[in-house]
């Protein structure tokens, strides 16, 4: 999980930016110190360093980053994480 303030002006050219070019799966505005909280599912912790020193510093009004390394889920809202992407869990 990642926890981004950028300048409220460039949110919106910022969300496009990140989800064009990575592979953050969700990235929605929110309210508190960070305007941006992005999710994605990465398969170890390169690929987390890459995105914070060569795509995030470089997103539209771009101000400072926080990461939460999620270890596991304690509950799912009917979706699993197969094959590089979000499917609705079988009932």
């Amino acid at each position: 999980m990642f926890f981004l303030q950028t300048d409220p002006a460039t949110l919106h050219e910022a969300v496009k930016q990140l989800t064009a070019r990575t592979p953050v799966h969700l990235a929605v505005a929110v309210t508190g110190p960070d305007n941006l909280l992005a999710a994605l599912a990465a398969p170890d912790t390169d690929v987390v360093y890459r995105l914070l020193a060569e795509e995030i510093p470089y997103l539209p009004g771009y101000r400072h980053a926080r990461v939460h390394l999620v270890t596991a889920f304690v509950k799912e809202s009917g979706m699993v994480f197969h094959d590089g992407h979000w499917q609705p869990v079988e009932p």
